[in-house]
């Protein structure tokens, strides 16, 4: 396909159930366009909506003077690969839901916002200078926090937030308390 008869059609968030056809940004490298793809589009007064590439085609129902460029590519490689895009539409079919909106529901809070997630944050976690659990009864300290306070010291890495919350459901709240008595340290990392 030649940059000229490049149509994509993306699904966009509305109870609308039809896909819309865009064009192409003219800078774009028409080789980097893959389905699963999220794209910031013009959508009736909304200036930049969150949309998917569900399909590239060579050609449109629509007339092509009356359609509308991307704004521009939120990702460098698709979020939905091409068999969760397939579930996805089939469920859009099965459930009578528009594709948009079973799309924008699949995917986390963050993927849903119209920005691109190249730089993100990730907490990790390890014990304070001090390296010694603390008396149990001197402290009022639950018995979760008890068991964060052990394992961080078995670890002697630093722990990620992310795969604290997998091991201690719900930890959030026991590592700032840990955090405010001063036995744990967060470490923010930015990663790109």
């Amino acid at each position: 396909m030649t940059v000229k008869n490049i149509f994509l059609s993306v699904a966009i968030p509305t109870p609308l159930r039809c896909l819309f056809d865009y064009l192409p940004d003219k800078n774009t490298n028409h080789k980097i366009l893959k389905p699963g793809l999220r794209v910031s589009v013009s959508f009736g007064r909304q200036k930049n909506v969150t949309g998917f590439i569900v399909s590239i085609n060579n050609k449109t129902d629509h007339p092509e003077h009356k359609l509308k460029r991307i704004n521009n590519i939120l990702d460098d490689c698709p979020i939905i690969n091409t068999e969760h895009l397939n579930l996805l539409l089939w469920a859009s079919n099965y459930y009578h839901h528009p594709i948009g909106e079973v799309i924008h529901n699949a995917l986390p809070a963050l993927l849903r916002k119209n920005n691109s997630i190249t730089n993100y944050e990730d907490s990790f976690w390890s014990l304070s200078k001090n390296n010694s659990l603390p008396n149990v009864n001197s402290k009022k300290i639950s018995p979760t926090q008890i068991k964060i306070l052990g394992h961080l010291k078995k670890s002697k890495v630093s722990i990620s937030q992310f795969d604290l919350n997998k091991i201690f459901p719900g930890a959030k709240r026991s590592l700032n308390a840990l955090e405010k008595r001063g036995l744990i340290r967060k470490e923010t990392k930015k990663n790109s």
